[in-house]
């Protein structure tokens, strides 16, 4: 599985997302961050826990 520091664009694709376009759901109710949450599971943990670490 990719951890989330892998970004390879294709294209034109954004690699770098505002907190708006994150949290923006799309159609089907889902936004960019509630699926990389939910696809990362395992590496969201880490990054949310690393942060509580450092304070943020």
């Amino acid at each position: 599985m990719m951890a989330f520091s892998v970004l390879t664009p294709y294209y034109s694709e954004e690699v770098v997302y505002t907190k708006e376009q994150l949290r923006t759901e799309n159609e089907d109710g889902v936004s960019i961050l509630y699926y990389l949450q939910t696809i990362y599971d395992d590496e969201w943990k880490n990054f949310v826990e690393r942060m509580r670490r450092e304070g943020m």
